[in-house]
């Protein structure tokens, strides 16, 4: 598609520093950022967000089969598109190594997403945060997250390893517990949507200049996040009262 980690004249990418492989052609530190905001809070915050606010469907599929065909013809479709003009605009082309990498990562992940089965849970009585202190460490965690690998260093990639085990392995213990309720998933949720909120204030847009435009753009989505949270809170706290 876009192949911004191996373009070094991508607009707003750094592919040059203490963590780049010359091998590859990679930094690790980029894709790692990649990693956080577009898989982190793109996808899985967005789908975990929409779960609590439809959380009677939350174990359902979304989607009919014939549904999941026609977002996956839309989706190839729309990758082809932008792959063609990002070649067309750019004039570049990763190296048959680079592509060949990332076929092969891919490829992994979706056969080991397609093999991962839920764990049937084993719920005890041990301790369980309550949800506006679960929110309080996703909202920490997440915002560590950020900031360790935004030094571009390979101290900053061991933190991001780090916190992410954390993040997970916290979750999924938590979780496993008798006392995990929907305030807690919303709490979860919120932790890591907060994060995502607030940082595009301070981020320089890659296209255009900061000023009073992009400063109002990132206040209205922030109150749509967060106005999206609050309705999931009180959607669980009718749960949880009933």
């Amino acid at each position: 598609m876009t192949q911004l980690i191996f373009n070094a004249d991508y607009p707003g990418v750094v592919t040059f520093g203490p963590t780049y492989l010359p091998m590859l052609g990679i930094n690790v530190s980029t894709i790692l950022a990649i990693l956080s905001l577009h898989a982190g809070w793109s996808i899985c915050a967005s789908i975990a967000l929409i779960e609590v606010l439809v959380a009677k469907r939350r174990t359902e599929p979304w989607l009919p089969p014939r549904g999941v065909w026609a977002v996956f013809t839309i989706f190839v479709t729309g990758a082809a598109f932008i792959t063609w003009s990002e070649i067309v605009e750019r004039q570049f082309i990763a190296s048959p190594l680079q592509l060949g990498i990332s076929a092969g990562v891919i490829a992994i992940l979706i056969f080991g997403a397609l093999r991962i089965r839920m764990p049937a849970a084993a719920f005890n009585r041990q301790f369980v945060p309550p949800p506006w202190l679960l929110a309080l460490w996703m909202l920490i965690l997440t915002m560590l997250l950020l900031v360790v690998i935004d030094t571009g260093t390979w101290w900053g990639v061991a933190g991001w390893i780090v916190i992410v085990t954390g993040l997970i392995s916290s979750l999924a213990v938590w979780s496993s517990r008798e006392g995990w309720s929907p305030r807690h998933r919303v709490g979860a949720v919120g932790g890591a949507i907060l994060t995502y909120a607030w940082i595009g204030f301070p981020q320089v847009p890659t296209i255009g200049t900061p000023g009073p435009i992009d400063t109002v753009g990132n206040a209205i989505f922030a109150a749509i996040a967060v106005s999206l949270v609050v309705r999931a809170w009180r959607g669980a706290e009718r749960v949880r009262r009933t």
